[in-house]
């Protein structure tokens, strides 16, 4: 047993640490809350100029001639070292996958690098029209070969012919399975194209997140509205059983009236920082918009459908 002096000691000590952990976990949380609402005003600012396009200034025009230029890949590095390869090696779209391999990139990052820097050109061939189609659409092959109006088998043939196994599964969309969750990853891949589908590029369901963009992981989730006392609410499960991989956000589709298709017009979108959710909890539930109670504070997280691929863009 300690005696009075030591305990007290032990006290101070314990007092100090859970300071210094709440003082970082507060900081944490600022940053996120920050983060969340500057990207969220520059998108507003964006879906506005989309509205109203800007009548280029002089200002505007050297500021574009004076702009870095656009990067692709998070590391420098990597991408010195792909434009080398791609200078000294590249001689078709089969290349791409030799490429990311070699380099432990993602063939999509690898094939949008190379198109920006000029090394795949536009042409109106086939294998051009497929492999532009299957990055621009995530690998989904119903939705390749309906963009290059080609038969199914075509198609199919032109990927492996690259390298590229076709992704059967895609083919029966899931939003025709009749899961409200599967509807909702299919309109976020709608609302955010460039968004790295998981399911697709990395494994079928996998279950940590459902996508990346921006170098952010996002889990996508949806619920219908049900029936609490004199009210509804919406309740989410929020906490993956691998408990040291939660993702960066959690997409939330709030469907407004479950009897309807869920479609645009039918729903509210909330993305929330991982930082905001109660860490222990294995699900949330929200009360609806208006309605006064602590859940309420998570519809300052709302987002426009219209404005969410350009604030991800900006997080």
């Amino acid at each position: 047993m300690l005696n009075p002096i030591t305990e007290i000691k032990a006290s101070i000590t314990t007092a100090k640490v859970i300071q210094r952990d709440l003082n970082q976990t507060l900081k944490e949380k600022q940053k996120a809350i920050h983060s969340f609402y500057s990207a969220k005003e520059k998108a507003e600012q964006t879906a506005c100029s989309d509205k109203t396009p800007e009548v280029p200034t002089k200002t505007n025009i050297t500021a574009e001639k004076t702009a870095p230029p656009k990067r692709i890949i998070a590391d420098e590095e990597k991408e010195k070292q792909l434009l080398e390869m791609a200078k000294a090696h590249y001689q078709s779209y089969e290349d791409v996958a030799k490429f990311a391999k070699a380099l432990d990139l993602r063939p999509g990052i690898v094939y949008l690098t190379l198109k920006h820097h000029s090394f795949i050109k536009q042409t109106e061939s086939t294998q051009y029209r497929v492999l532009d189609s299957y990055y621009k659409n995530n690998g989904n092959l119903r939705a390749i070969t309906e963009d290059v109006k080609l038969n199914v088998w075509l198609v199919s043939k032109t990927l492996e012919q690259l390298g590229i196994s076709p992704n059967w599964a895609s083919y029966k969309e899931r939003a025709e399975t009749g899961n409200v969750g599967d509807w909702a990853e299919e309109e976020f891949k709608r609302l955010v194209p460039n968004a790295l589908d998981m399911n697709i590029q990395y494994q079928m369901n996998n279950p940590v997140f459902d996508f990346i963009v921006n170098e952010k992981t996002i889990d996508v989730k949806s619920a219908n509205p049900r029936a609490s006392r004199n009210t509804f609410q919406y309740a989410f499960r929020i906490r993956s059983h691998i408990d040291d991989e939660v993702p960066d956000f959690f997409c939330f589709f709030l469907i407004k009236d479950k009897i309807k298709e869920p479609k645009q017009g039918n729903y509210h979108i909330l993305l929330i920082p991982k930082e905001i959710l109660p860490e222990k909890n294995l699900s949330i539930t929200i009360v609806p918009k208006g309605v006064v109670a602590n859940s309420a504070m998570y519809w300052d997280f709302e987002v426009e459908p219209s404005a969410l691929a350009a604030m991800l863009g900006d997080l």
